[in-house]
């Protein structure tokens, strides 16, 4: 999908070719791409198209529309092709012809539809563009299956989506997802799959500042094991070359002495004011406000990691 817009149109010329892909967040020096899209889930984006290309948010202001109209009359448009919904063993395919199967999430009753063919609450994979796969939340087989299902078409598609499963928020105006107790046989699934779609934005995010002068120094993403905590998120801080840090469980202090790396909680950081957000960035980025010293240091540890 290219990210450029076709040459100024009217909008009387494109509303009724407008259409919508969902996407993870997308970005041009490190920032979100200036883009019509509206976010539907975490690091979730619905994007409106036309041509096979995305909207300009340029177009926007020369239509005199708001982003929700414009995306609102490309869900429209999806209506008028309309999916079928197959089984498949003991999950539900959404087929669609146009190739925009994840996108029929956005259109109003769908989510009602598929409610009605599960047992439990509908739960949804959107792996990639092209599939969308529905199951019931109060079989536990059930739940894993999706979630396998999700993981291993996400890791060979060519164009991922999302490795996480879904469900519609209380609210009924996006998605969330699935939240399942520790004690669910498809909590680490779950676990799993939110780290690796985060994992994949930071490194996206990370790759848009590549080449490009004074950009600032975006810490990598990382994931690792913990002998208490089990499998954590982390990063690393360097005193000697300071780095935007992404939002993670722990981080590892690099001390420019020779004094050995030191791991602390990225919570104790910020309750002790010495890690601070960073304005713009999405998803977040912070930033030490100064390297802490051996006290505070011993202090961080002492907070527990």
């Amino acid at each position: 999908m290219e990210f450029r817009a076709p040459e100024p149109r009217s909008w009387a010329e494109v509303v009724t070719s407008l259409g919508v892909v969902l996407g993870t967040t997308r970005f041009v020096g490190g920032q979100p791409l200036p883009v019509v899209a509206l976010p539907v889930a975490p690091h979730l984006r619905a994007y409106a198209t036309f041509g096979e290309r995305l909207v300009e948010a340029e177009a926007a202001t020369r239509w005199g529309k708001s982003f929700v109209e414009i995306v609102g009359h490309a869900v429209t448009n999806l209506t008028e092709h309309p999916p079928e919904l197959v089984r498949e063993g003991r999950l539900l395919r959404i087929v669609a012809g146009d190739g925009a199967a994840a996108a029929r999430l956005l259109v109003p009753g769908f989510v009602a539809a598929a409610q009605e063919e599960v047992d439990g609450r509908a739960i949804f994979a959107i792996p990639e563009r092209g599939t969308c796969l529905v199951a019931g939340a109060i079989d536990p087989e059930e739940v894993a299956l999706l979630f396998d299902a999700a993981l291993t078409t996400w890791h060979e598609s060519d164009e991922p989506l999302s490795p996480v499963v879904y469900t519609k928020t209380d609210e009924g105006d996006a998605f969330e997802p699935l939240q399942l107790g520790e004690d669910h046989p498809s909590f680490l699934r779950a676990r799993r799959a939110e780290v690796l779609l985060l994992g994949s934005v930071y490194a996206e995010q990370r790759a848009s500042l590549e080449g490009l002068a004074d950009a600032p120094e975006l810490a990598p993403f990382e994931v690792t094991s913990h002998d208490g905590l089990g499998v954590v998120t982390a990063s690393v801080a360097l005193e000697q070359e300071p780095a935007l840090l992404p939002a993670s469980e722990l981080v590892l202090l690099r001390p420019a002495s020779n004094a050995e790396p030191v791991i602390v909680r990225a919570a104790s950081l910020a309750e002790s004011h010495l890690l601070v957000r960073v304005p713009d960035f999405d998803p977040p980025r912070y930033a030490l406000v100064r390297f802490p010293s051996p006290g505070e240091i011993a202090a961080l540890v002492a907070a527990g990691a």
